[in-house]
């Protein structure tokens, strides 16, 4: 959670610089079913019993973005390398099972028809943080502590070259499949990675999955409003 946190402060900074960070606050959702639906992708399960966690989740959103300064951000990775995003299930999923019963409550609130541009312009407050493959492709940009750490934890000369790799071309990152799998480092300092001189810039120039979600958010107009007025965003987590 800490570590979407802090990369979701990333983004914000890279859509708008100038914004004050000090008073954009951002949120976990403490609700249990809510909690319970974002874990280990539990929303979308087939399964009779998680079906009210789902709809606990779409309700929250909601009632979130329904707030006259509420944004949530949600995070889901694709589980698919960037050349082949298009085919993400977990992308395919989002529409089918989440957009559809969020539209419903939000038209029901607002007391309008579910395609009314009312209910659209609640909608672009949902922002998605989707890295590819994982939030480990984003956060291995982060190569001068990702070197640092595994010179200091590991010493293994094969990830001194993958990382060199890796900082030559950007843009591979988002290429590899299971990351965390591919470096000694797995999950286990992806909190620190994250918050300590994420190089947001150079993650955003490998025109990737980064880059799309940056450009994503600046997208949002309301978004955009809240923060040059350094308003408070509230934030919702998918795990």
């Amino acid at each position: 959670m800490a570590t979407i946190l802090e990369i979701a402060k990333t983004l914000l900074g890279e859509v708008d610089s100038s914004a004050n960070r000090n008073r954009v606050r951002l949120l976990p959702n403490k609700d249990a079913q809510v909690e319970l639906a974002t874990r280990a992708n539990s929303w979308k399960s087939s399964k009779t019993s998680d079906y009210s966690k789902r709809v606990a989740l779409c309700k929250s959103i909601a009632s979130q973005i329904l707030e006259p300064d509420g944004f949530v951000f949600f995070h889901i990775d694709a589980d698919r390398p960037w050349a082949d995003f298009d085919s993400s299930e977990n992308v395919a999923q989002i529409g089918r099972l989440l957009l559809g019963p969020i539209r419903g409550h939000v038209a029901r609130n607002l007391k309008v028809a579910s395609e009314s541009p009312k209910v659209d312009d609640k909608l672009q407050r949902l922002c998605f943080l989707i890295p590819c493959y994982s939030i480990e492709s984003w956060l291995y940009q982060n190569i001068r502590v990702a070197r640092s750490i595994c010179e200091r934890k590991h010493t293994h000369a094969i990830e001194a070259l993958r990382f060199d790799e890796w900082e030559s071309d950007r843009g591979a990152l988002d290429e590899v499949v299971k990351p965390k799998e591919n470096c000694c480092l797995g999950d286990c300092y992806n909190h620190e990675l994250a918050s300590n001189c994420f190089p947001s810039r150079d993650a955003r120039s490998a025109r990737k999955s980064f880059a799309a979600t940056v450009d994503d958010l600046a997208s949002r107009q309301a978004l955009c409003e809240a923060l040059a007025r350094s308003k408070v965003v509230d934030w919702v987590s998918a795990g």
